[in-house]
């Protein structure tokens, strides 16, 4: 698992694997990267997948933003 800063500074969960053009994975509100674990075996053959966490998910705790929302 590996992580970014965005540009507010909260850091951000980012799980990279596979290699061959790149594909971004984004989950569902209450979910994290591990959604897309089933799939990646077969993705990752032919594609470098970024499966980020979206703000407080995936078991991380907020340190700039309190609390999740969808705006």
């Amino acid at each position: 698992m590996k992580s970014f800063v965005a540009d507010d500074g909260e850091q951000i969960h980012l799980r990279i694997s596979g290699t061959g053009s790149p594909l971004i994975l984004l989950h569902g509100w209450t979910a994290s990267h591990t959604i897309w674990n089933p799939l990646l075996e077969t993705l990752q053959q032919h594609h470098r997948a970024f499966c980020p966490d979206a703000r407080g998910h995936g078991g991380h705790a907020l340190t700039v933003t309190q609390a999740p929302d969808v705006a």
